[in-house]
């Protein structure tokens, strides 16, 4: 069964759970589903993206942020697909991120000039990219079906470095 509204899964983070978690790793998910159809990937078995509420995702950010998390790890597959949407949260965890650190998985063909500028004014390791390119060779791409422009890909990789303020992980698949 599909969960349309998002919204409607009530919150994991319980004033018990918050009380234990300061300094802790803590997973969270602020979407579900990913516009790509990787054919090697079980995230492909379902279309679409939907998306918890901003003003959900803002308050348990800050929920955990006010509890001390040492690192929370969105596990979004394409953080970045919504654009409007990632510079939003963006903005809040530069803003209100404290002394959590902020990860995300993302597309680097899918950062736009404004995206980097918002990310090129966050605190010295407020947030870290996971980034999956792949490959580098577009047979292989193209056989897996993946949607990638590595031009833009290695062009962003190299502004998001140039602050020097973002840990970028970039991921190759072998085999």
């Amino acid at each position: 069964c599909i969960i349309k509204d998002l919204d409607s899964i009530p919150s994991p983070y319980t004033d018990e759970m918050l009380a234990s978690i300061s300094g802790r790793v803590v997973y969270f998910e602020s979407s579900r589903g990913c516009p790509f159809s990787c054919s090697y990937c079980l995230s492909s078995t379902i279309d679409g993206v939907r998306y918890f509420s901003l003003d959900r995702v803002k308050s348990e950010l800050l929920k955990l942020i006010k509890a001390g998390v040492k690192l929370v790890k969105f596990v979004d597959r394409t953080f970045n697909c919504n654009k409007a949407r990632a510079k939003e949260i963006f903005k809040f965890v530069i803003e209100h991120g404290e002394e959590t650190v902020f990860h995300f998985e993302a597309a680097a063909d899918l950062f736009d000039d404004e995206m980097i500028e918002i990310l090129s004014q966050a605190p010295a390791g407020r947030i870290q990219f996971e980034i999956g390119i792949q490959s580098t060779n577009m047979r292989t791409l193209a056989e897996v079906d993946r949607v990638s422009n590595l031009d833009r890909v290695f062009d962003n990789v190299r502004k998001l470095r140039q602050p020097g303020n973002i840990h970028l992980h970039l991921d190759l698949i072998a085999g």
